[in-house]
């Protein structure tokens, strides 16, 4: 008897499958090169952001985080701002997001943001991009 395995989401426990057999066994997902945990997205809404416009920040990681610093720099590399208060959202299917508040003082200009986020001994950086038009 051919029998399919069906897997499906652990209940209360993201990122881990389950499936109902009829016999012991043990198997082992091997993760694709890449896959490893990371920054999935992570933007500002709107982009542009334009007068005195409330702007939000988004961070989504695909596995949980112990901490997240989001810095904010000029062209010239000057840090202008730091971003620590970020509100964790419930988890979806894509992941974990945070929001926070995008700094509504600065003047005109691109900015980059520069993020990083621990987990263990790990750390997982990255960028993004956004212009101020006041």
């Amino acid at each position: 008897e051919t029998r399919a395995a069906l897997a499906y989401a652990a209940p209360g426990m993201p990122n881990y499958l389950a499936t109902d057999t009829d016999h012991f066994s043990i198997y082992v997902l091997v993760a694709a090169p890449g896959a490893a945990e990371s920054i999935q997205a992570f933007h500002v809404m709107p982009n542009p952001v334009k007068g005195n416009t409330a702007a939000t920040v988004y961070i989504q990681f695909n596995a949980p985080i112990e901490g997240v610093e989001i810095g904010v720099y000029n062209l010239a590399g000057e840090a202008v701002a730091k971003i620590t208060a970020l509100t964790a959202l419930p988890p979806n299917d894509e992941g974990f997001p945070y929001i926070a508040t995008f700094p509504s003082n600065l003047a005109s200009g691109v900015y980059v943001l520069a993020a990083r986020a621990s987990r263990g001994n790990g750390v997982m950086t990255r960028r993004a991009k956004v212009i101020v038009i006041k």
